[in-house]
């Protein structure tokens, strides 16, 4: 069955050497051709990604990450040269979490996850920015499936409020560089992810915007 999502979109914002590329989900309308979605099991029922309104939002909409006892993710290729501008900077929060009863060894399911990779069509590399559940926040670790490798950072945890923004940021070329040894290049590829297959989870989480920016743009930068 031809799978729709009323989603997206892409405000992308450029402006001077002191610019950023930035990702607003302030449009409604059927996702167009630079985003695909990929990644689902033919047995596993997909993720869906849609617009939706919130008066707390910076522009007023974000996109869901709707994710019920399913998989998938959304991605696209960035047009700008993330080496450049390395920072990533998003705000999220979850209004779902992933059943899981407390000290139990999570299996590979996420609230929310975002990607940023390279890589060719047999193998993919990436990090991964992940909202997990009893995983310590900064727990990093490599793990390695058939066609990519996906270096996993820990971001949130079930200790955050449900309902709470929260803002991350992150040097996507520094982690990228600490766990395959080089820079991303190449066709660049960022991507949206919720999986609750493993957990049998409803899981729901929002996010509001993704921006990249250079790093002279990084909040800790800036106190050094």
């Amino acid at each position: 069955m031809k799978f729709y999502l009323t989603v997206f979109l892409l405000s992308l914002v450029f402006m001077t050497s002191e610019a950023k590329y930035k990702y607003n989900f302030n449009s409604q309308h059927e996702l167009d051709d630079s985003w695909g979605f990929k990644g689902a099991n033919i047995l596993v029922p997909k993720t869906k990604f849609y617009i939706a309104d919130s008066k707390d939002a910076q522009d007023g909409k974000v996109i869901k990450l709707d994710s019920r006892r399913s998989t998938g993710i959304l991605a696209t290729v960035l047009p700008f040269n993330v080496n450049k501008f390395p920072i990533i900077r998003w705000r999220w929060r979850i209004l779902a979490k992933i059943n899981l009863p407390a000290n139990v060894k999570e299996p590979d399911d996420q609230a929310g996850v975002i990607y940023v990779g390279d890589g060719t069509l047999l193998k993919q590399y990436s990090v991964a920015y992940r909202w997990e559940h009893n995983t310590a926040v900064n727990t990093k670790k490599l793990i390695k499936y058939a066609s990519s490798e996906v270096y996993a950072i820990c971001s949130r945890n079930n200790n955050t409020t449900l309902g709470e923004w929260v803002i991350e940021e992150k040097n996507v070329s520094e982690d990228y560089k600490r766990a395959f040894g080089r820079l991303p290049k190449g066709k660049v590829i960022l991507c949206l992810g919720a999986n609750s297959q493993y957990t049998k989870s409803n899981t729901v989480v929002e996010i509001d915007y993704i921006e990249f920016l250079p790093l002279s743009k990084s909040k800790e930068q800036n106190k050094k």
